[in-house]
């Protein structure tokens, strides 16, 4: 395994090209562990992390809630897998072709509220998140999981050169085409290489997720990119229309190019500077990052919440989210951070890729919650 990393490395180096980390992704844990064991899964996570090393991440995606069958007794794995590691992260798929799973939507929100119960924990679930219609390949954790044959997937970085590229013109059509010539530049570069590296290794190449994702920092911000394209500011109807043009692009610009995961714009607040500071300002509310959904990237990803945020709230945003990909089968996750703050009313977390911010509240009716109900299958029509 590290010697494909190894390879891997030694390759983008020769080219000019760097990674910003490697990332090893297991199949659903109950394919290599049915019993769904705590204690193995835990020492798994151990084992693995001091196998890769700092600077190699790991996921062994967790239960997959695919049939009527209770979750009950694998919720349990969660807390074992992310209870000891710092780099492991984990999941739990709660629609998809089955339908949404009410009772895997209750069970991952009871994992969000018990994760962020103490300060101690509460950056745990930076690395858990529920999972609607991922497929198998996503290169970005924690939605990752595998199936099948050895293979991998590349993520790019190009909220920084998007913004570059739209600064050198003052209107959307040219904006959004060099964004487009950059996408097309930057594929044009790595593709021989991720090429070269499948034929050595005799390791499947799967494809790219060509997601515009954040990094913090003023000049990596993909909500950045999304206003400097039209003009928009988060929360403007026209932001909406700008969104859903750069992932239009993304997704249709390389018709030829093999493809997996989101495709699309990450509204992260916790990954995202201007993101962030909308946020810190009072201008975002879940029901904009919700509305938002149905066009971005990834849902509701790395969304800080108040510390007390009870389950059964937490749950109607999992299901919320988890509606909208039932609806028109997309990718999404929720990854919700219950957290304290401190004085100044900004969340306290340590990490190199999360900017703290302001906790949304849930205290409206509109969390209140709904009894939990088993699996909702949508009737369609025979094609």
């Amino acid at each position: 395994m590290r010697s494909f990393f190894t390879h891997a490395w030694r390759l983008l180096d020769e080219a000019g090209l760097a990674a910003r980390c490697f990332r090893y992704v297991a199949p659903p844990v109950e394919q290599w562990l049915p019993d769904a064991d705590p204690v193995a899964a835990g020492r798994t996570a151990v084992q693995l992390e001091q196998a890769l090393g700092e600077n190699i991440w790991c996921c062994l995606p967790g239960p997959a809630c695919d049939t009527r069958d209770s979750v009950a007794r694998r919720v349990d794995l969660i807390d074992a897998i992310v209870g000891e590691t710092r780099h492991v992260f984990t999941n739990m798929r709660v629609a998809g072709e089955q339908g949404l799973h009410n009772e895997a939507v209750a069970a991952a929100a009871e994992t969000m509220a018990r994760l962020g119960s103490t300060p101690a924990r509460q950056q745990d679930n930076f690395r858990f998140a529920a999972l609607a219609w991922i497929k198998p390949a996503t290169p970005y954790f924690p939605a990752a999981w595998h199936d099948g044959a050895p293979g991998f997937s590349v993520a790019l970085e190009l909220a920084g050169p998007f913004l570059q590229a739209c600064g050198r013109h003052d209107n959307f059509a040219d904006r959004l085409d060099a964004c487009r010539e950059e996408l097309t530049s930057r594929v044009a570069r790595t593709l021989p290489v991720l090429v070269r590296l499948a034929r050595e290794q005799g390791v499947r190449f799967l494809g790219y997720d060509l997601s515009l994702a954040p990094f913090p920092g003023d000049e990596t911000s993909a909500v950045a990119v999304v206003e400097s394209l039209n003009g928009s500011r988060f929360g403007q109807l026209d932001f909406m229309f700008a969104l859903y043009a750069v992932n239009d692009m993304l997704q249709h610009a390389l018709p030829n190019l093999p493809m997996v995961g989101f495709n699309g714009t990450m509204l992260s607040v916790l990954e995202d500077t201007r993101l962030a500071e909308a946020t810190a300002a009072g201008d975002v509310g879940v029901k904009d990052l919700l509305l938002l959904s149905t066009v971005c990237g990834c849902g509701l990803d790395m969304i800080p919440v108040s510390a007390d945020s009870d389950p059964a709230r937490l749950a109607t945003l999992v299901r919320a989210m988890s509606t909208i990909a039932q609806k028109w089968r997309k990718p999404l996750i929720a990854r919700l951070l219950p957290a304290t703050t401190n004085l100044r009313g900004v969340t306290r977390f340590e990490h190199d890729f999360i900017v703290n911010t302001a906790v949304l509240r849930l205290d409206t009716p509109t969390f209140m919650p709904t009894e939990r109900f088993g699996v909702f299958a949508p009737l369609r029509r025979a094609a």
